[in-house]
């Protein structure tokens, strides 16, 4: 089966809206062949190029075409790097606020992603985000911490009620978290204890 053929098959199996990014194809072959393989399924209209390294499977209603918001293109583009909301954008993804930021802004491990509109990007070092594999909430949840919860408008109680409704979800794995929490600030693992379940 050629390159063409099983990343066809992936883009089939995806949902609407799903974004790839040519690293996603490089298990089908190397890299020339993924890029040939992504720029013929969006000829065809089975991909749609959102920006260069990045695809979207097209999703279409009544409405209309969807298209990726910001941060989603921000997330995707930084694939690799422990992307995850920070600042309001993550006291928000979280449920600790009902600000919603005019420009979402998203951590990354290591050097920014080439610039997505309508997002900033900060870059953190702790290599540890991506070694435990940490998902968007947990990344927001040491955000929040690292900010010292000044884009929180909950109160202490409804604080660790909301991070326990998380955990028990399995949106935020304790363990994976404190993990990664020991290479941050001092003070985000110390509050990181005082809201996580015991």
């Amino acid at each position: 089966m050629t390159a063409v053929a099983k990343i066809e098959r992936r883009v089939s199996a995806a949902p609407p809206g799903h974004l790839f990014t040519i690293e996603d194809f490089l298990a089908f072959g190397p890299p020339a062949a993924a890029k040939t393989a992504a720029s013929r399924l969006s000829k065809r209209g089975l991909l749609e190029r959102v920006r260069r390294g990045l695809y979207c499977k097209p999703r279409v209603s009544r409405f209309g075409r969807w298209t990726p918001s910001p941060e989603e293109l921000a997330l995707a583009a930084a694939h690799g790097k422990a992307p995850g909301p920070a600042g309001a954008s993550a006291a928000a993804a979280l449920g600790l606020s009902t600000q919603i930021p005019a420009r979402s802004t998203i951590a990354v491990v290591g050097n920014r992603p080439s610039s997505v509109a309508n997002v900033r990007f900060i870059e953190r070092s702790n290599i540890e985000r991506v070694s435990a594999g940490l998902r968007s909430a947990e990344i927001a949840l040491l955000e929040v911490l690292r900010d010292d919860l000044k884009w929180v408008e909950l109160s202490d109680a409804d604080i660790r009620n909301r991070i326990h409704d998380l955990v028990a979800a399995g949106d935020i794995d304790v363990r994976r978290i404190r993990r990664a929490a020991k290479h941050e600030p001092r003070r985000v693992e110390e509050k990181l204890a005082a809201v996580l379940p015991a």
